[in-house]
């Protein structure tokens, strides 16, 4: 008898569980200019968008920022709920 743990059941019924976002280091990569993601620097995490127009290469939507020298990390935003469908 083939015994599988309770993650190869639900992946043989349900498929490969989606990949969760991560934190990655500005040192390894920056996300593409117009993306809206986290970011991590030391005043805590915070939501900005990745705008090489801006001082430091960060704005948060509001004015520009030059917090970008600051920022150590950044983290894609998860997909809205429902596949986009704002209810």
């Amino acid at each position: 008898m083939n015994e599988r743990t309770v993650a190869e059941d639900m992946a043989a019924r349900h498929g490969k569980p989606p990949e969760l976002p991560h934190w990655i280091p500005v040192a390894e990569r920056l996300p593409d200019g117009g993306t809206w993601c986290w970011v991590n620097w030391p005043g805590g995490p915070f939501p900005a968008m990745r705008d090489e127009r801006a001082s430091g290469g960060w704005t948060n939507g509001d004015r520009w920022e030059d917090f970008g020298r600051e920022v150590t990390h950044w983290m894609p935003l998860p997909p809205p709920p429902g596949g986009g469908v704002d209810h």
